[in-house]
């Protein structure tokens, strides 16, 4: 029995030798797996960086060209331009003397549009205090018709009063 358990031992040993050395094996290759992984993943990036960087590179390109294409349009614009201030400069010369012209014209009737708003405001500021005074007048009218009226009122209950003494006096006469 001793001699059977020592075997048994034994076997056990061998297979936790071998299940270490295959746990070992697995370890290995899971390690190779994701190494493997790892530079696929940086394959990867540095392509789709190439890639990136190439298609930059196109749009810096096609900018470059579009660049090129507007400056020469920009220069040929500006040079019909120079030719339309030329002639733009005559005609404003032409046209300053007619101002000039104008302005004077111009200054006469400011000057005689400014005396005209100057009686404007003075009758209107008149006509505002005629507006005031004729407010007030009113507000003075109401307010001596309502003291007739509270006078009358006042006239009437004592005329009243008087009245039902007279009377109770002849009643008992």
């Amino acid at each position: 029995m001793l001699r059977s358990l020592v075997v048994n031992v034994a076997a056990t040993w061998v297979e936790d030798m071998q299940g270490k050395a295959m746990q070992d094996k697995m370890k290995a290759s899971e390690t190779r797996r994701r190494v493997a992984e790892r530079k696929r993943a940086e394959e990867e990036q540095a392509r789709l960086q190439a890639e990136r960087k190439s298609a930059e590179a196109k749009q810096a390109e096609e900018a470059a060209v579009q660049l090129e294409k507007a400056a020469k349009k920009k220069s040929e614009d500006d040079r019909l331009a120079k030719q339309q201030v030329e002639q733009q400069a005559d005609t404003d010369r032409l046209e300053k003397k007619r101002a000039d012209d104008l302005a004077d014209t111009h200054r006469h009737a400011t000057e005689a549009a400014d005396a005209a708003a100057q009686s404007y405001r003075k009758a209107k500021e008149d006509a505002d205090r005629q507006a005031v005074a004729d407010h007030q007048a009113e507000l003075a009218a109401e307010a001596m018709a309502e003291k007739d009226r509270e006078a009358r009122s006042t006239t009437h209950k004592h005329h009243s009063k008087v009245q039902r003494i007279v009377q109770f006096f002849r009643h008992h006469d």
